[in-house]
């Protein structure tokens, strides 16, 4: 993931959240594993249980792949645009196209539902690194239509 690209647009709004030895920088439903060398300053929190499910997902199945980019009105405009991502089994979600413009060629993308509650399913694009088979981003799907 980029994560200069990603500091840039949080600004002073990100929070930093420590699992263990491994600071992640937050936003808007974005969070990324703050790369080696980088010292995180200000509050560190500690993960909050949806984090903490995100951050132990199962990522060995349920691989995404692009499957369109799509405006989610008639009169919507090119900076609306989603990109629909779907699994071998038809699972979909859509991120927006800011938050696509994070992910790398390289990324794997894997994805992810959470139960908050009975009526209330969360959808996550969990980004990994191919080499160690770790989760370095995650991205909520976005609420609108597509």
């Amino acid at each position: 993931m980029k994560f200069e690209k990603f500091v840039k647009r949080v600004g002073v709004h990100g929070k930093i959240v420590k699992d263990g030895d491994r600071p992640w920088l937050i936003c808007n439903g974005v969070g990324m594993l703050v790369p080696e060398g980088v010292k995180p300053f200000g509050n560190v929190d500690e993960p909050t249980s949806l984090m903490r499910t995100i951050l132990n997902a199962d990522i060995d199945d349920d691989e995404l792949m692009l499957s369109r980019a799509s405006l989610p009105y008639a009169d919507s405009k090119p900076a609306d645009i989603v990109r629909v991502f779907k699994t071998d089994v038809g699972d979909e979600i859509g991120i927006s196209n800011e938050n696509f413009g994070l992910i790398e060629k390289d990324d794997r993308l894997v994805y992810l539902e959470v139960e908050i509650s009975d009526d209330n399913i969360e959808k996550f694009v969990l980004v990994t690194d191919r080499m160690s088979n770790t989760i370095v981003g995650f991205i909520n799907g976005t609420l609108l239509n597509y």
